[in-house]
């Protein structure tokens, strides 16, 4: 089944203004069994703490579960994700961070889901004309 687009979502938002729908959306998409989780006696700062940061929220461990789906080692995408989350934005940073061989957590496999995805990004540096082209990568939050 695929997501339902805005307006067809609204309908399990009907007791939230048009700014809280919007909000709302904007969190849960238009994944059916998402909305039918909200509960409209509560704000909607509520419903995302209770479902998305407690841990035993409906929705708690769904980012590392959608992960496990996408990539062969979930372990080491998080690693990569909060090693460049903490500051490090150089190959050799993450890799020192994550304890991974530079070889295996940085190899295009490893962080083309992290781009496909949008999670990560990577920007290419070339400070002068006698030195290698550098990469630094980040956290991409658009």
């Amino acid at each position: 089944m695929k997501p339902f687009d805005y307006r067809m979502s609204m309908e399990f938002l009907k007791d939230f203004s048009p700014e809280e729908k919007l909000i709302l959306y904007s969190v849960f998409g238009g994944t059916a069994m998402y909305l039918q989780q909200i509960d409209s006696h509560r704000t909607v700062q509520e419903n995302i703490q209770n479902l998305f940061l407690k841990p035993m929220g409906y929705l708690y461990e769904e980012p590392l579960l959608l992960m496990h789906q996408e990539v062969q080692e979930p372990g080491v995408y998080c690693a990569i994700i909060e090693a460049i989350a903490k500051g490090a934005v150089k190959s050799s940073e993450i890799s020192a961070k994550t304890g991974e061989d530079a070889a295996k957590c940085l190899k295009s496999e490893s962080r083309k889901p992290l781009f496909t995805y949008g999670l990560s990004g990577k920007r290419d540096f070339n400070y002068s004309r006698n030195t290698a082209l550098t990469n630094s990568y980040y956290i991409n939050n658009k």
